[in-house]
């Protein structure tokens, strides 16, 4: 299992990391004392296996020199080995005295002694991972410089961090043809000034090509510019195995999101593929599809990927950096055309999938410091439950979470916590965790959520135009208002009884189509269908055979008021939504009133059906014959473009409203729609 892990560079092992790096401390003369300590620790158990505690006096007479002592009763009199057996029987002042006789636990003072072996080894290691490594998980913080400072000034640590910046930019251009002075500089090339505004620190930047020794601006490949890197500055080419880990780990990690320990099993040691069987393993394989697809940033080299996905991009790029000494390359083919035929197949993540993994494996991958199980703060909580996000080019973006609407709204680029996309988002989250979300945080997620977000084809472009559309037909149908449950009729729109759902005739919405700006060629059928597309669609379903009356005026002589119909049913929601008023008007039969100067049927709130603001104002015009230049002049003042208004006058006559005479188009005295 050693040799294994060794092999498919996973994160080492204390021993395996011991082992990696004492040959390059041997090499410079140094020998790790922690080591000594852990072979004589080694001696003890192998002639007394039995063995649970062990004292500096034992250490002592097994043949422990005084330095590796002097490490050891240091360990012990700071409570730092066996500290909760220490802190119940000893005081501090005992501890002191007694030192050289307390036994502690001999696997506490193991653990402790290899974790100090690890750090030593990795202090005084050529692998320069191994530093940046250690120096990143101290978590010691650098402040920005204060002023212009040479290269040569640079402390060790600021240095080491310098040089990884620049191996990891170079390896993520793989073959690529780079220019160091196209990489992205590390913030450790800037300083501060006393006003907060930050400069570039050329004169460091100066002293650091010098030092390389290499021309700037001249291209070499990403792969070859890494060497020289760590060649120039004394580091081992091992470093960049490391630097590949660390690579990938960084874009399978989703931002401000920790990486699940399952993940983390499944990509580094790995569980996709059993390097001792060659044996390919499908279960891993479809979690990490499902894992690169919904939560992945993705890998590219900064250029345009052809007709190639990113997130598969990281996975070959991962398969071949880390495993392309131990993983054939026909089986590394054969991972491939798999991991795209999952992907292709994959849902979102969800972590019942790991149970199929643990039951092959035999092995517990899932693990309580996890964002899934137990997240750290509101953040990673809302992060870790929104299962997809989907960028429709441009236009919208969609964020789905189980169980709830998704959020689906218009895109734009420029965000910031007084935006519209970022204040309807704050609103969301609101609802979803009825606490108040600050916009500053909203925006904080949404920022962390569109660096997974997927480019899906964009097909909603087309549906922009036909919610525009469809938007526009509803605006002019419930104008007047709609009627109620209880007086539904054939030629009005009406609710529910709940007032949720919004009825409206399929023969009103055909009566509506023509003339509106990208729906031309649309049938009732076709609109309906490309509505339902719409991740937020506005149409619920159809209703077949509904009895409403025959029209919301009837004459008392009718004897049969009623007939039957098929309508479609609207989301009252997503109406109000689009800022459309659903009102309730109860229709009244009142005498009109007819001025003088006025003929009776001029009444343009008494035509009977629903016009768009483009037909009332042909109608008003036509009150004189007009030539049909003067009504497209007139509609081009209003926006309107020639094949417009001529489907309007056409609409307009079909429904008997105007009609065509030898002076002109005019409107039609008592006219009503033509049969």
């Amino acid at each position: 299992m050693g040799m294994e892990n060794k092999n498919i560079k996973s994160l080492p092992s204390a021993d395996l990391t011991g082992q990696a790096a004492t040959s390059e401390t041997n090499s410079q003369g140094l020998i790790n004392p922690y080591r000594e300590i852990l072979r004589v620790l080694d001696e003890i158990e192998a002639k007394n296996p039995k063995i649970e505690r062990v004292s500096l006096q034992d250490l002592k007479e097994a043949g422990l020199g005084p330095m590796e002592r002097t490490i050891v009763r240091t360990m012990i009199t700071k409570f730092e080995v066996d500290t909760e057996y220490l802190l119940e029987n000893f005081t501090e002042e005992e501890v002191k005295e007694k030192a050289d006789e307390i036994k502690v636990s001999i696997q506490a003072l193991r653990r402790r002694v290899e974790e100090e072996s690890l750090k030593w080894e990795m202090e005084h290691s050529n692998n320069l991972y191994h530093r940046y490594k250690l120096l990143k998980e101290s978590g010691e913080k650098f402040e920005l410089l204060k002023s212009e400072v040479k290269w040569a000034d640079f402390g060790e640590k600021r240095k080491i961090l310098v040089l990884a910046h620049y191996i990891m930019e170079a390896l993520k251009q793989d073959t690529n043809l780079v220019t160091l002075a196209s990489l992205r500089k590390p913030i450790h090339f800037y300083y501060e000034d006393k006003r907060k505004r930050l400069h570039f620190n050329d004169l460091a930047f100066k002293g650091f090509i010098n030092e390389l020794g290499i021309d700037p601006e001249e291209p070499i490949r990403g792969e070859e510019l890494a060497v020289i890197l760590v060649r120039r500055f004394g580091y081992t080419e091992e470093s960049l195995k490391g630097f590949y880990e660390e690579i990938v780990r960084d874009l399978i990690k989703p931002s401000k999101m920790r990486l699940p320990p399952c993940i983390e099993a499944l990509a580094f040691r790995p569980l996709f593929y059993d390097t001792k069987k060659g044996k390919i393993l499908d279960e891993g394989l479809k979690i990490l599809a499902s894992w690169f697809k919904y939560y992945a940033r993705g890998y590219t080299t900064g250029r345009i990927l052809i007709g190639k996905d990113k997130r598969i991009a990281l996975f070959e790029f991962m398969v071949s950096k880390l495993y392309g000494d131990v993983v054939p390359v026909t089986e590394q083919t054969e991972i491939m055309q798999r991991f795209k035929r999952f992907y292709e197949e994959a849902k979102p993540f969800k972590c019942g999938m790991v149970q199929e993994v643990e039951q092959a494996t035999r092995l517990k991958i899932c693990g309580l410091k996890c964002p899934f199980v137990a997240p750290t703060d509101r953040v990673e909580e809302v992060l870790s439950s929104v299962e997809e996000v989907n960028l429709y080019g441009s236009d919208y973006i969609e964020i789905k979470l189980e169980g709830v609407e998704p959020f689906f709204e218009p895109y734009s680029p420029s965000l910031n916590p007084r935006s519209k996309l970022v204040q309807k988002f704050a609103g969301f989250l609101q609802s979803l965790y009825k606490e108040r979300i600050e916009p500053d945080r909203a925006l904080e997620i949404l920022d962390a959520l569109l660096d997974r977000a997927r480019i899906v084809q964009n097909y909603v472009s087309e549906l922009v135009s036909v919610k525009t559309g469809f938007k526009e037909i509803m605006e002019a149908l419930i104008e007047d208002g709609v009627l109620p449950w209880e007086l539904r009729a054939k030629d009005k729109p009406f609710l529910d009884k709940a007032g949720k759902v919004l009825f409206v005739s399929s023969r009103l919405i055909a009566s509506m189509l023509p003339g509106v700006e990208g729906l031309e060629g649309y049938t009732t059928s076709k609109l309906i269908r490309a509505l339902k597309k719409l991740p937020n669609s506005p149409v619920l379903g159809r209703r077949e055979g509904l009895p409403v009356r025959k029209s919301t005026y009837l004459d008392s002589s009718e004897k049969n008021p009623w007939t039957t119909g098929d309508f479609w049913m609207i989301r009252v929601k997503w109406l109000k939504e689009q800022g459309i008023n659903v009102e309730v008007k109860v229709p009244t039969l009142e005498e009109p009133t007819v001025k003088k100067d006025e003929k009776p049927g001029e009444d343009l709130g008494n035509v009977g059906v629903n016009l768009t603001p483009l037909e009332r104002l042909i109608l008003e015009a036509t009150r004189e014959p007009r030539d049909i230049t003067e009504l497209i002049e007139l509609g081009k003042k209003a926006g309107k473009r020639e094949e417009e208004v001529t489907t309007a006058v056409v609409r307009l006559m079909h429904l008997g409203l105007v009609e065509m005479g030898a002076n002109g188009i005019r409107r039609a005295v008592g006219g009503g729609p033509s049969e």
